[in-house]
Parts: structure tokens; sequence; C-alpha cells
């Protein structure tokens, strides 16, 4: 019994320098910028590396519009957010990119937004 929390404790804290060291490289990769940030999390997708362990997750293009609807609290679900569809006018206004967690908790599902970018392209 003694070896088997010892392992736990040790197992624990692997995952918990871990965590902070992806922690860590995603503030260096939003600091770096919107590519850079991009580029990690979408890497996290198809390789075991910080992102997934963080449950990172991107929405490319959000519209000034669904950005002024997000910021008023005016989607009820996350897939509204999603789901949302900009009007032609959203074409000359400003784009966004929008970085989430996803966290379960008590059988729910949960999204936690990170930071928003305003794109350059």
């Amino acid at each position: 019994m003694a070896a088997d929390v010892m392992s736990t404790k040790v197992v624990n804290e692997t995952l918990n320098e871990f965590t902070e060291d992806s922690l860590l490289a995603w503030e260096h990769r939003k600091i770096a910028g919107l590519n850079s940030a991009l580029a990690w999390v979408q890497n996290g997708i198809h390789k075991n590396n910080g992102a997934r362990l963080l449950s990172i997750k991107a929405k490319e293009f959000v519209s000034q519009t669904a950005y002024e609807k997000l910021l008023c609290k005016e989607f009820k679900t996350f897939e509204e957010f999603d789901d949302f569809t900009p009007s032609m006018e959203d074409d000359y206004k400003n784009w966004y990119t929008c970085f989430y967690y996803v966290i379960e908790e008590n059988g729910r599902t949960k999204y936690l937004i990170d930071s928003i970018f305003l794109r350059d392209e």
C-alpha cells in the first residue's frame, strides 16, 4: 500500500509539473502572437503535447458581430456561439480568433475563454 501511495504521489507531481510547463509554454506562445498560438493549439490536436493536456481549442474566424454578442452575453450556449453565421456586412469589419478551454466537471461540459486575438488578415 505504501508503494501505491508513493507511486501515485510521484505520478501526480509529474502531471502537475507537465501541466505547469504546458501553461508556461502556452503563455509564451500567446506573447509570440496569433500565428504562434494557433500553430501550438493546432499541433496539439494531432500530437500528444501541452495543448492537448490543457484541452485548449481555437475558433479561428469569429466575426465582429459574434464577438459583440459574446461580450454582451447574448449566446446562451457555446453551440450558439460556434454555429453563429455572420451577416454579409461583417466582411468589412474586424475578425477575431478565440482560444478556449473545454472542462468536464460534474458531468457537464464547460467552456472557458482564455484569450481573444484581433486578426490582422
